[in-house]
């Protein structure tokens, strides 16, 4: 738990232009921002939404464009902009990837269940959600992943027997229960999440930690 939660304090995020569901590549460039540019709440929020995206399969007719998260930017920070006395955005320049991405909120695009961009965006540029659809040229705009998974679940299973197998580092494979967030052994035994946290992947982790906590 010690090690896990000292990796929760190493964690940054940043811009990045991506293919396929997997969230790796975004993982892979969170080491950008210091612990001066976002508090540890924002990280474990964008984090706990990553880890959200990469256990829900989104309908293929439709596209989404899914809030991560918002901060208030730094002054201090190295990224901060200043558009007028007071206030401000981060600002991220990739010649290679996207021109400019600047805002106070991060943001996610999925088209065909395939997850193709991650940006900073401004939160006055987001809170009308017919003009929010058309920036972003999507069906549907989430503020909220874990309510539209919750809602849409609902839908599907009213019930709390839903359940996910995920595989341990160990390579032993358990049932995971979203919605209690509870685990079991294939067999339907009860497994106590301290006797295979280590065993969970970071992502996981990060997924049962924040949900204790709610």
């Amino acid at each position: 738990m010690k090690s896990f939660i000292k990796n929760i304090l190493r964690k940054a995020l940043n811009e990045v232009y991506f293919l396929g569901h997997s969230t790796d590549r975004i993982k892979e460039r969170l080491n950008v921002f210091s612990e001066i540019d976002f508090p540890i709440g924002v990280k474990r929020e964008v984090n706990k939404n990553l880890s959200l995206l990469d256990g829900y399969d989104f309908p293929k007719d439709k596209s989404y464009g899914v809030m991560l998260g918002n901060f208030n930017p730094n002054p201090k920070s190295e990224y901060y902009i200043e558009v007028e006395k007071g206030r401000g955005y981060y600002r991220l320049e990739d010649d290679k990837i996207i021109h400019d991405s600047t805002g106070d909120q991060f943001w996610v695009v999925i088209r065909n269940n395939e997850a193709t961009t991650f940006m900073l965006r401004k939160a006055i540029q987001t809170q009308d959600p017919e003009h929010n659809k058309e920036k972003l040229r999507v069906d549907e705009v989430i503020k909220n992943l874990e309510n539209f998974i919750n809602k849409r679940q609902e839908v599907s299973s009213p019930n709390m027997n839903k359940f996910k197998k995920i595989e341990l580092t160990n390579g032993k494979k358990v049932r995971f229960y979203f919605n209690a967030n509870k685990f079991e052994t294939l067999e339907g035994q009860p497994i106590k999440v301290d006797d295979i946290f280590d065993y969970l992947s970071p992502e996981m982790q990060e997924l049962v930690f924040s949900s204790m906590d709610s």
